[in-house]
């Protein structure tokens, strides 16, 4: 029998073991690693923003409409918000180039509205 720890050896959270015998293996993965949270939270909430984004605007980011009045993607600036439960996450807010971020004034369902 073998036992390897991937993950989570002299941290709180995210342990992720291997556990090896005969041929069998067993996985064990116990969640997210607390030093690594904030991490974690920043990638998935400025991923969902640019699908809401790319939902808002009703194209892929680079793709261009033609013959109408077009909204496009205008970058992002850094910015740190505090989430019930889990503290201060930084954030890329991502805006359009109306000067619109998805903090409000585009119906996102990525962040809580009252953060």
């Amino acid at each position: 029998m073998q036992l390897t720890v991937y993950d989570g050896a002299n941290t709180v959270g995210g342990n992720k073991i291997l556990l090896e015998d005969n041929g069998v293996n067993l996985f064990f993965d116990f969640g997210i690693n607390f030093h690594l949270r904030d991490q974690y939270f920043e990638e998935y909430l400025t991923e969902m923003m640019k699908v809401e984004l790319t939902r808002f605007l009703g194209r892929q980011p680079y793709e261009r409409v033609e013959g109408e009045e077009s909204n496009h993607r205008n970058g992002y600036y850094p910015r740190t918000v505090v989430l019930k439960g889990l503290g201060e996450v930084p954030v890329e807010m991502l805006r359009d180039r109306k000067g619109r971020t998805l903090w409000g004034k585009c119906a996102t369902t990525s962040l809580p509205s009252a953060v």
